[in-house]
């Protein structure tokens, strides 16, 4: 009869070692789990900014070409207003009527001195910034810029990329 009462105690002991075995491991495995997942949105949301800034990189790259493609047309269409008994403009007047064209085109994609598109509606976009547009030795127009990519109305500068894209001027009578 001594030997049922001393086992019934030993099967608590059991149980409460398991119990006490569980509630020691299950908070590691939770922290665990929740550090996976918060690296996996970090890293999530490194991929998403980084495709943003190569859409914000073709965008500018397109609205610059678009810009220069037009302000070749003007620069046609004034050339072909001039009048013949007068001298023909020079090259430097040419680049510096083109130069004034493109400003003026350019400025069509801006608003409140930055290039800003809406890639999506819940607060992704793009924001870029024209740093300086120059012209270069007659024959080049350069435009610098900055991409800032933002998610959720959030601006990340830590992933902000600088640029300059050169336009040749290409002017044929």
């Amino acid at each position: 009869m001594r030997t049922l009462k001393t086992q019934t105690g030993y099967a608590l002991i059991i149980v409460l070692l398991t119990i006490t075995i569980i509630s020691i491991f299950t908070p590691l495995l939770i922290n665990k789990l929740l550090n996976s997942t918060t690296q996996f949105q970090r890293t999530e949301e490194v991929i998403q900014l980084n495709k943003l800034t190569s859409m914000g990189e073709i965008y500018i790259e397109k609205a610059i070409n678009k810009a220069g493609d037009q302000s070749k047309e003007e620069v046609l269409n004034w050339l072909k207003q001039i009048d013949p008994s007068k001298p023909y403009p020079t090259n430097q007047e040419i680049s510096d009527k083109y130069y004034e064209f493109f400003i003026s085109n350019l400025d069509n994609f801006i608003q409140n001195g930055l290039l800003i598109s809406e890639v999506n509606l819940n607060g992704d976009k793009f924001i870029i910034e024209i740093n300086n547009v120059y012209l270069n030795n007659s024959s080049t127009i350069d435009v610098g810029y900055t991409i800032t990519p933002s998610l959720n109305n959030m601006n990340y500068e830590k992933y902000s990329k600088k640029g300059i894209k050169s336009l040749y001027l290409n002017i044929s009578k």
